[in-house]
């Protein structure tokens, strides 16, 4: 006992104390808030580094493998470093982007796959839009050299390249760590260390990250979806999630089921800094390029209001009266039909390609009256 109370960390022979107040170890203030001037002053907007993701946060995308994740990550990343926007994301949640030099950390695939990937989402780039992504992107592939976020000389590798990017994504969470995913101190720590890199390098941080085998089973579309702890969702201020559409999401809109494997739906089950947003649909295409698929949503909205007043007419139908067609067939009808790839997937989207129907020219409003909004072509 004597031996422990000469410990300098036991004060006044009574009390345990774990910070140690030494000369040599000076107590640090706490950072404080101005309040005077919180209450006197509007601060300045939040910076939205993508649609509802601050600046200086730590978010993921989580998806189960093969979903487009990577392909979805590195058009984002693309466009944040001037090339152009393939996922019409401008707009989405009132989202203006700002262009800046970006990060991108590949765990999982070969220097060639990426040069690959890169090769198809550059064909949909002007040479004015190649040059910028070219100079602002830095697209690193770490496959077999050891590269772990938890280890402080990779850290600190890490940490002076992102300096001034606006963004650095780190594909996948789990090649860059060697914790344990269902231990939640581990994981915390993690994601602690992730934003400290933040706090340092003046950036903010995207991993991508797998879904549970619970999470796949039941659409991959929730909150709790991401595989591993708990913390790996609450410690993070941003998640969007991928999956490819389910059997049931494709009868209501009367698609096919080799169609449907090539759709895939983006959620955001948690943004903790914005309105909800609503659902995106993308088609992959050849090369694996994602490609926006607005009139999907339509369809799901308009076949699900069609399925509803044909269930509520089936007891109002008189003997003899021709029946309402199928909600889902309905529902294709009036929207024109979905299409798959057409000739104008690798027209770069800085240059002209030839006209195509705008969603609009084919829009049904479920509550009356013709569309509104942005417009969006397909």
């Amino acid at each position: 006992m004597n031996a422990l109370r000469d410990d300098p960390r036991w004060h006044d022979g009574n009390s345990w104390r774990d910070d140690p107040q030494t000369a040599e170890q000076p107590t640090l203030p706490l950072p404080r808030l101005d309040l005077a001037a919180a209450f006197a002053l509007p601060p300045p907007p939040l910076d939205f580094v993508l649609p509802g993701f601050v600046e200086g946060a730590v978010g993921s995308i989580v998806a189960a493998g093969a979903t487009g994740k990577s392909f979805f990550a590195l058009q984002l990343a693309v466009h944040l470093a001037g090339g152009a926007d393939t996922l019409e994301l401008a707009g989405v949640s009132g989202w203006e982007p700002t262009h800046g030099r970006v990060l991108y950390l590949g765990g999982e695939d070969p220097d060639g796959v990426l040069a690959q990937r890169m090769h198809a989402i550059g064909k949909r780039l002007s040479p004015d839009q190649q040059a910028s992504a070219a100079e602002n992107l830095h697209a690193a592939a770490l496959v077999g050299l050891g590269a772990r976020i938890d280890d402080p000389r990779w850290q600190q590798r890490i940490e002076h390249a992102a300096q001034g990017c606006r963004l650095v994504i780190v594909d996948t969470l789990r090649r860059f760590h060697a914790s344990d995913e269902n231990d939640s101190g581990e994981m915390a720590v993690l994601l602690g260390t992730i934003e400290q890199i933040c706090k340092r390098s003046g950036t903010s941080v995207l991993f991508l990250h797998h879904v549970s085998k619970a999470g796949a089973l039941n659409g991959a579309s929730d909150q709790q979806a991401a595989r591993g702890s708990s913390v790996l969702t609450d410690n993070v201020r941003w998640q969007c999630n991928l999956s490819t559409m389910t059997q049931a999401e494709a009868g209501g809109c009367a698609i096919g089921e080799d169609e449907r494997r090539t759709l895939v739906k983006c959620s955001w089950p948690k943004v903790n800094y914005s309105a909800p947003i609503a659902d995106l649909w993308f088609r992959r295409t050849t090369g694996g390029v994602l490609r926006p698929e607005p009139k999907i949503a339509a369809l799901m909205t308009l076949g699900a209001v069609l399925g509803g007043a044909q269930g509520q007419g089936k007891g109002r139908r008189g003997k003899g009266k021709a029946a309402a067609p199928a909600a889902p067939a309905a529902a294709q009808d009036a929207l024109g039909g979905l299409g798959g790839l057409d000739e104008n997937d690798d027209v770069p989207l800085g240059e002209p390609a030839e006209p195509k129907r705008s969603f609009e020219d084919s829009w049904v409003n479920v509550s009356g009256g013709s569309g509104s909004g942005n417009h969006v072509d397909f």
